[in-house]
C-alpha cells in the first residue's frame, strides 16, 4: 500500500488515452440524463437546488445512533418523492442530508425550469415543519433547513469504474447554488429571479447580497401556487406519506454495526449500517469551474473534459487503490472519501490519512502537468477525525452512500476555507499524529484548523527519513551515553575491589 509516481503517471496517461474521441453534445430529450457516457458529455441547461440541514452536525451529537439515522432515512425518503413525484424534477445526489437536486424539463423552457426548481426549493424547506410533527420532535431536536437556487448551462458527465460511476455536474449554475446556502431560507440568483413570471416575482425579497434574493412564502399560498403550476406536492400529501412510512420503520428496523473488517458499499443499507473511527476526507480541484467556463468559451470544452476525467481518476487511484480509503462521493470537482484502516488503529489510520493528502497533492504538482498542462490546478483538501456512521439515503434502487458524522461536516468546512495546495486538519487529527508531524501543521485563525500548504508525497517522506535519522543518532548517542555511564561504573567498581578489603566470612 501507498503512491508511487511512476505508476501514477501509468494510470493518469491511460485515463486520457482513454478519453481520446470526446465530443460534447446537447441534451434534447429527458433520457440523455442517464444515456450520458464518459466520451459523450452533454451541455445541459438547467436549475440546480441544493437543500441543506444546517444544524444536522449538532443533532448528530459526537457518537451517531440509530434514531438520528432513521430520521435521516425518513427525511431523504420523503424528499426523494417531492423531487420526483410531487414536481417531475430529478435528484442529483444526498450529500449526507443536504439534497442536490435537478429541474431540467421542460426542455427548452428555462422559466418553467425555474419555477419548478423554485417551488421544489419551498415545498422542501416546508416539509421539514411536517416532519417534525410527524415524528414529535422536541424543539432542540427539530430539524431546519436551508437552500439555494441557480440556473445556466452546465455540463453533464460521467465515468469511474464498475460500481463506482455517478452523474457529475461541471459548470457554475451547480457551483453557484451550493455557495449561497446560508442558515436559513430560500436564496436564488439574479439569473432566476429574472425567469420568474409574476406571481412568484411577487414573494421575492432583496438581500444583502449583491444579485441574490430570498424567496418567502407563507404556507397555504405556496399550496396555491404549486397546484396553479400543475405540481402535486401538499403539506397533507407529505403528511401522510411520512406517517406510513415512519409507522412502518420503527427504531427496530434500523441496526447499526461496528465496522470490523472492509467495508462493502453494496451491502449498506439501513438495516446494515456501519460505525467506524475514522478521517473524512474532502479534496477540491481549486479554480476548475472557472477553466471549465472559460474553455467553453474558447471552444476548447472538449480537451478541458478530457482533463477533469484524468484529475477525477487520478484523485480516486490515489486514494482508492493506493491507501484503501473509501470513496463516499464526487461532488462536481470534490471528491469526498473516508480513511479508516487499520481498523481500531486510529494513529495508523491518522498516518495514513496525511500520507494520502500529501499523494494528492503530488499527483496535482508533479504527474498531471506533463500530461494535462495548466488544467492540474492545485487542491484544497480539509481532514477531520472521529466517529461516523456509513450509509444509504433515499429510495429503494437509488439510494446515496453517505457518511454522517460531525468529522464529516468538519472536513468539508475546512476544504471549502482552504486555497488549493493547502491541507487542512481538525485538532483531533493533529493529536493523534506523532510529534514531528504535529509540528508540520501550524493554526490559522481563519480556516479554524491546522493548516500545511505544498505538502507533497516526496517532502513528507522527506521530512519523516529525516525525523528518523534524528531519531536514530540520538538512539546512538543515548547508547553511546549508556556505554559510557556503563563504563564508568564498571571503573569505579573495579577500583572499589582493589582499594576495599575482600568481606571476611563473619562480614557476609
Amino acid at each position: 500500500m501507498g503512491w508511487d509516481e511512476g505508476r501514477s503517471r501509468e494510470r493518469a496517461e491511460a485515463k486520457y488515452r482513454e478519453t481520446e474521441g470526446l465530443t460534447v453534445g446537447e441534451t434534447v430529450r429527458a433520457t440523455d440524463l442517464e444515456n450520458t457516457t464518459l466520451k459523450n458529455p452533454r451541455r445541459i441547461r438547467a436549475a440546480h437546488l441544493y437543500v441543506d440541514v444546517p444544524g444536522y452536525r449538532l443533532l448528530l451529537g459526537d457518537d451517531p445512533n440509530e434514531e438520528m439515522l432513521r430520521r435521516s432515512h425518513l427525511w431523504a425518503g420523503e424528499v426523494s418523492k417531492i423531487v420526483e413525484s410531487d414536481f417531475d424534477a430529478a435528484k442529483v445526489h444526498f450529500q449526507g442530508p443536504k439534497l442536490h437536486a435537478l429541474a431540467y424539463r421542460p426542455i427548452d423552457d428555462d422559466e418553467a425550469m425555474a419555477v419548478k426548481a423554485v417551488l421544489l426549493g419551498a415545498a422542501v424547506r416546508e416539509t421539514v415543519h411536517v416532519f417534525n410533527d410527524v415524528l414529535d420532535l422536541e424543539p432542540e431536536d427539530a430539524w431546519n433547513t436551508a437552500g439555494g437556487v441557480d440556473f445556466g448551462d452546465a455540463l453533464l458527465t460521467k465515468d469511474g469504474v464498475a460500481g463506482d460511476r455517478e452523474l457529475l455536474f461541471l459548470g457554475n449554475p451547480a457551483n453557484r447554488a451550493a455557495k449561497i446556502v446560508r442558515d436559513r431560507g430560500l436564496r436564488l440568483t439574479s439569473e432566476v429571479a429574472d425567469l420568474l413570471p409574476d406571481d412568484l416575482v411577487d414573494l421575492l425579497v432583496e438581500t444583502a447580497d449583491e444579485g441574490i434574493f430570498s424567496f418567502r412564502v407563507a404556507p397555504e399560498r405556496l399550496e396555491e401556487l404549486s397546484a396553479a403550476h400543475d405540481f402535486s406536492w401538499s403539506r397533507e400529501g407529505s403528511r401522510s406519506r411520512l406517517t406510513k412510512t415512519a409507522d412502518g420503520c420503527s427504531a427496530d428496523a434500523v441496526t447499526i454495526y461496528d465496522a470490523s473488517v472492509e467495508i462493502d458499499k453494496t451491502k449498506l443499507g439501513l438495516s446494515n449500517s456501519k460505525r467506524v473511527e475514522a478521517v473524512s476526507l474532502f479534496a477540491d480541484v481549486d479554480g476548475f469551474t472557472a477553466y471549465i467556463e472559460d474553455a467553453d468559451t474558447s471552444g476548447t470544452l472538449p480537451e478541458a473534459v478530457r482533463s477533469y476525467h484524468v484529475i477525477r481518476s487520478e484523485m480516486r487511484n490515489t486514494a482508492v487503490a493506493d491507501f484503501e480509503a473509501l470513496r463516499i462521493q464526487y461532488q462536481g470537482d470534490r471528491m469526498q472519501a473516508l480513511a479508516y484502516l487499520p481498523i481500531d488503529d486510529t494513529d495508523a489510520g491518522a498516518m495514513t490519512a496525511v500520507r494520502t493528502a500529501a499523494a494528492l497533492n503530488s499527483v496535482t504538482a508533479h504527474v498531471l502537468p506533463g500530461i494535462i498542462g495548466d488544467a492540474a490546478k492545485p487542491i484544497a483538501i480539509g481532514l477531520a477525525a472521529g466517529t461516523v456512521l456509513v450509509s444509504k439515503l433515499g429510495q429503494y434502487g437509488d439510494r446515496d452512500v453517505v457518511s454522517l458524522g460531525r468529522s464529516t461536516a468538519e472536513a468539508a468546512r475546512i476544504q471549502e476555507a482552504l486555497d488549493g495546495g493547502q491541507i487542512g486538519i481538525n485538532a483531533e487529527l493533529r493529536g493523534r499524529l506523532p510529534d514531528w508531524r504535529q509540528k508540520i501543521f501550524v493554526w490559522e485563525q481563519s480556516p479554524r484548523a491546522y493548516v500545511v500548504k505544498n505538502l507533497t508525497f516526496d517532502e513528507l517522506d522527506r521530512l519523516e527519513a529525516s525525523e528518523s535519522s534524528t531519531l536514530a543518532k540520538g538512539l546512538l548517542a543515548g547508547v553511546a551515553a549508556g556505554a559510557a555511564i556503563g563504563a564508568g561504573v564498571a571503573l569505579v567498581r573495579s577500583r572499589r575491589e582493589r582499594e576495599e578489603p575482600p568481606l571476611r566470612p563473619w562480614m557476609c
